[in-house]
């Protein structure tokens, strides 16, 4: 009986994880502050050079 996973040549320890990357508080502020200028997330994303998730986040848990 042959195994139920295959091995993935692409999965494997040999690439490093990638690094987190903090954003400041004053950054954070930034955002909320174009927020309730009334700029859409796209063009914060795009200001910021972050992804959109991350900014939403910002706004969700202030």
């Amino acid at each position: 009986m042959s195994p139920k996973r295959g091995i993935n040549p692409n999965k494997g320890g040999d690439k490093p994880k990638k690094a987190r990357k903090v954003i400041t508080l004053e950054t954070k502020l930034a955002i909320l502050k174009k927020f309730e200028e009334g700029m859409r997330v796209k063009d914060i994303v795009s200001l910021f050079d972050m992804a959109a998730t991350t900014v939403v986040t910002i706004r969700k848990d202030r």
